[in-house]
Order: structure tokens, then C-alpha cells, then sequence
């Protein structure tokens, strides 16, 4: 119902660009083009709001097996989180639990790269209802277009959290006590993973991000594994200083880790960004990041993501091509290295092509996520 709103909003405010966005939402839940119907300000029905939404077809589209049904063990939504402020059905939420949805699919894998017990019920607490599952199908178990698209999703996101995880512990296990996540959303490295009793890590993100996480986490009577701190801040705010304010010693060298954040900065923040961790970061700290090849908002690249992902990317990325980062960070005395994901991929042994495909021509078959390449960098002591 939260998307409901939206769209009534949107037709209230005569807003094309809005409604445009909430189009390529309903897609991707896998309601068809032609059943996505703008009536004005009349109701459809007596009760029913003016923006008409069916029930996504769940007709089989990867397999001619009955559709299995709906439950809270294979597709989250429904339940909310009490006092929870947190619009889930924004981009940014969204993703956030697509990610989290991604990593239950990883860890239930015989070849999972990562084990994530926190992830299903993350996705499952929120209220949302989204064409994800938290399980890999069985043989024969018909999923939709949209579904498929997500399990491929997952195969990449399972690299991209292994990634980060062996970057976090190889800094604890060389000796770094403090650990920084930036953006951290559904993370959850601090519950998971086997960190020094006394390593710190710090989150930091949006306050309602992190109280719904917390929140989750606490019902399950779950207890991090180090010194945790989360710290609920827009990073467009004074973040350092809030920080500082959390406990974190900038005298101590520190693991950065900025997961996925870089495609949601515009190059001047970027830039912003880096100063700041640098302006932080004792001699003998490690930042590793990832940034997108080129520029994310070309029409070509976006558009295609928006269609196959569901989600309005355009939105959600910022426009314009990513900084040299690893230049950046050299010119200030850092070393850095940078590594393309099928680099990164055969080092795991992953393999990223499409697992489910319908077809050589269908879209699902294009990866649905942009070129990613991988960085980390060290400050010499």
C-alpha cells in the first residue's frame, strides 16, 4: 500500500517523472504493462485508490511446474517492525533489502561464499511485499521473470559481501582495531563474523536504517561479536564528527569500508568523501570501495537496468562518471590497486553468468547490475 500512496501523491501532484518511476516498480514486480492503469481522480471501485494495482501473475514463467504459494519461508513482506519509521517502498530501501534478501539466497548455497543467518529475517520484518526470494528454488519450482532476475543478482552480491568480509578480517587479523562501514544498511559483519573481541566497528547510516536493524536483531537476541557502535547519520551531514563523537580513535589505523556507495555520490562527494576518510585515516589504515566503470546514468546502461531491476535507477544513482578514485587516493599518499569483478569472480571461483536463463535473447540473461570494479588501498605507515 505504501506504493498505492506514492502513485496517489504522484497523480496529485501532476508529477510525469514520479509516475514514470513507480511504472518501472510495478514491472518489476511483474505486473504487465497493460494492467497498470491511471484513472484519474476517480476510483476504480468504492475503497480503491485511483492508481489500480493487481496482484503480480505468478504464472510460470521459467518452468511449466505449478507455482508454488506464497509463504513467509520463501518470500518476505507483512510484517512491520513496531515504531518503526523506515519508507521501505523508497529506492533506497528497497535495495537494501533486495541485498539482504540476496545474501539469504547465498548462504543456503552448497558453494555460498558467505553465511549470513540474519539475512532472511532482515527482508522477512519489513513491510514490504517484493518479487524476491530468500531461497534458491528447487528442480522444477516455477519463479517469476522478476525472481529469476533477483537469483542471478544474488550470485553477484554473494561475491561482492565475500569481498568486503575477507578485506574486514584480513585488516583485524594484521593487526587494525577499528573497523568503519559507511552506508552499512542490512549489513550485519558485526553478528557474523569471527572479529577480535578487541576490534571496533562502527557503522554508520540512515537513523531509521539502523533502529529497524536493530530492532530485528534485538527480537532475535542476537549479540555482536566485537565492540559495535552504530551511529544514525545522513552522509551528507557531518558524519566525522558524529563520528568522533561515537568513540572512534582517529589515531588508531582504521579499515574503511565503503560497500557499494560510490555509484550513490555524485563526483563532488565523492570527493568529499575521500578527503574525509583521509583526513581520519592514522598512517597504516586500508579503504576499500568499489566504484561503477564509467558513467552509470548513460541511457543505454540505465534504462536496461531500470527495465530488468523493477527499480528506477535514475533515481538512485548519481549522474555523471565516477573520479579517478585510485588517482585520487595516490596523489594523497595512499597505495591503490584496482581489480575488474571477473578478476574477482575467478579468484573465488564464481561463476556469474545466468543461472535460470529463459532464452539467448531474453533480458533476464544481461547481468542486472553495472560494470563494478573493486579497490583497496593502504596508507603506509
Amino acid at each position: 500500500m505504501a506504493l498505492v500512496a506514492r502513485a496517489n501523491a504522484a497523480l496529485a501532484d501532476g508529477d510525469p517523472r514520479a509516475l514514470k518511476r513507480l511504472k518501472v516498480q510495478f514491472r518489476g514486480m511483474g505486473v504487465p504493462e497493460e494492467e497498470i492503469t491511471v484513472t484519474g481522480t476517480s476510483a476504480r471501485s468504492a475503497g480503491e485508490p485511483s492508481w489500480w494495482i493487481p496482484k503480480p501473475s505468478r504464472a510460470a514463467t521459467r518452468s511449466s511446474a505449478t507455482p508454488r504459494p506464497k509463504s513467509a519461508s520463501t518470500r518476505g513482506g507483512g510484517r512491520t517492525v513496531s515504531g518503526m519509521s523506515w519508507d521501505i517502498a523508497s529506492g533506497a530501501g528497497v535495495t537494501a533489502l533486495g541485498l539482504a534478501a540476496a545474501r539469504s539466497v547465498e548462504s543456503g548455497r552448497s558453494d555460498r561464499l558467505i553465511e549470513d543467518p540474519f539475512a532472511r529475517a532482515l527482508f522477512d520484518a519489513a513491510p514490504a511485499d517484493l518479487p524476491m526470494l530468500v531461497d534458491w528454488p528447487g528442480p522444477g519450482v516455477s519463479i517469476s521473470d522478476a525472481e529469476a532476475l533477483h537469483l542471478h543478482g544474488s550470485r553477484y552480491v554473494g561475491l561482492r559481501t565475500r569481498y568486503y568480509d575477507d578485506a574486514l578480517l584480513a585488516a583485524a587479523g594484521d593487526g587494525l582495531t577499528q573497523g568503519v562501514l559507511l552506508g552499512a544498511g542490512l549489513d550485519t559483519r558485526a553478528f557474523r563474523l569471527d572479529l577480535p573481541a578487541g576490534f571496533h566497528l562502527f557503522e554508520l547510516d540512515q537513523p531509521g536504517v539502523l533502529e529497524f536493524k536493530s530492532a530485528t536483531l534485538g527480537g532475535l537476541a542476537a549479540e555482536p561479536r566485537c565492540a559495535h557502535t552504530a551511529i544514525g547519520i545522513d552522509l551528507r551531514e557531518d558524519w566525522a564528527a558524529a563520528l568522533q563523537a561515537g568513540g572512534f580513535d582517529p589515531r588508531r589505523p582504521t579499515v574503511w569500508v565503503a560497500e557499494g556507495l560510490l555509484a550513490y555520490l555524485p563526483p563532488e562527494a565523492q570527493s568529499g568523501l575521500l578527503s574525509a576518510i583521509h583526513a581520519l585515516a592514522a598512517r597504516g589504515s586500508v579503504l576499500v570501495l568499489d566504484r561503477i566503470a564509467g558513467d552509470p546514468t548513460a541511457p543505454d546502461r540505465l534504462n536496461a537496468l531500470s527495465e530488468r531491476s523493477g527499480i528506477d535507477m535514475e533515481s538512485l544513482l548519481a549522474s555523471g562518471e565516477s573520479n579517478d578514485v585510485a588517482a585520487s587516493l595516490r596523489a594523497k599518499g595512499w597505495i591503490a590497486e584496482e581489480e575488474p569483478t571477473a578478476i574477482v569472480a575467478d579468484r573465488y571461483g564464481r561463476d556469474l553468468s545466468d543461472p535460470l536463463p529463459a532464452g539467448p535473447d531474453a533480458h533476464a540473461s544481461e547481468p542486472p547490475w553495472l560494470d563494478t570494479v573493486f579497490l583497496r588501498a593502504h596508507r603506509p605507515a
